[in-house]
C-alpha cells in the first residue's frame, strides 16, 4: 500500500502517511540515533556544551511529531526514562543546565500534553533572592503512573505507581500508590482499585 511506512522507533506498529512525508521522517529518524550518541560523549568532555546541547533538545522535544522521538530526546537529556511510555506535546522540564538525571520516568507512564515538571524553582536575578525560600530537587513519576494535562509538580516529589494525577492540578507533596489526586495543591480524591494489587499491598511513598 503507498505510504504505509515502518517506523524504527515503532516496534510492531505501522503509520499510515502519505509517501513523500514518510520518507523524510524516516530519513530523519536514521539520523537521530547518531545525534544522541554523539551527544553522549560531549557530555562527558565538556559540561558546558552538554548545557547548551540539552536545552536545544529540551526545545525540540517539545515539537517532535511522534511521542518516541519525544521519549528518545529525553533520554540524551539525561532524564531516566522507562519503556512504554508516552510523552505528550508540550512537556516542559524546568531545571539547571548543569542538572543531570533529576527525572526519572517509570515503564507505562502516560504524561499528557502541557504537563510542566519543575525541578528547581528560584527568582534569578531579583533582588528578593535572598529572602525568599527556593527549591531544587528531582522528580520521580513511578510505573503506570499518569499524569493528567496542564499538570504541574513541584521539586521533591514522587508520583507513587499506578496513581493518576488530574488535568490542572499542582503536585506539591508526594502521592501515593494507586490512588488519585487532584487541585492545586493536590489532595487525595479516592484510591485506585485494580485487581493485581491488594489494598494492604499499597506502600507508603
Amino acid at each position: 500500500m503507498r505510504g504505509l511506512v515502518k517506523l524504527p522507533f515503532v516496534r510492531g506498529d505501522r503509520i499510515l502517511l502519505p509517501s513523500t512525508l514518510g520518507q523524510w521522517i524516516c530519513r530523519a529518524m536514521v539520523l537521530v540515533p547518531p545525534v544522541g550518541a554523539a551527544f553522549a560523549n560531549l557530555s562527558r568532555k565538556t559540561a558546558d556544551m552538554r548545557a547548551v546541547l540539552k536545552k536545544v533538545l529540551k526545545l525540540l522535544v517539545k515539537h517532535m511529531p511522534m511521542y518516541q522521538l519525544r521519549a528518545a530526546m529525553l533520554r540524551w537529556c539525561g532524564y531516566t526514562v522507562g519503556k512504554e511510555i508516552y510523552i505528550g506535546e508540550d512537556l516542559l522540564i524546568i531545571d539547571e543546565p548543569s542538572d543531570w538525571g533529576m527525572v526519572t520516568i517509570g515503564d507505562r507512564v502516560a504524561i499528557s500534553p502541557r504537563v510542566t515538571l519543575v525541578v528547581s524553582s528560584r527568582p534569578n536575578f531579583s533582588r528578593i533572592a535572598p529572602y525568599v525560600p527556593v527549591d531544587h530537587g528531582p522528580i520521580t513519576i513511578e510505573t503506570d503512573a499518569w499524569i493528567g494535562t496542564g499538570v504541574v509538580v513541584l521539586p521533591n516529589v514522587t508520583i507513587g505507581e499506578g496513581s493518576v494525577v488530574a488535568a490542572n492540578s499542582v503536585v506539591t507533596r508526594n502521592v501515593k500508590p494507586y490512588t488519585i489526586v487532584g487541585g492545586s495543591p493536590a489532595r487525595l480524591i479516592r484510591e485506585v482499585s485494580v485487581p493485581w494489587i491488594e489494598e494492604t499491598e499499597i506502600p507508603e511513598p
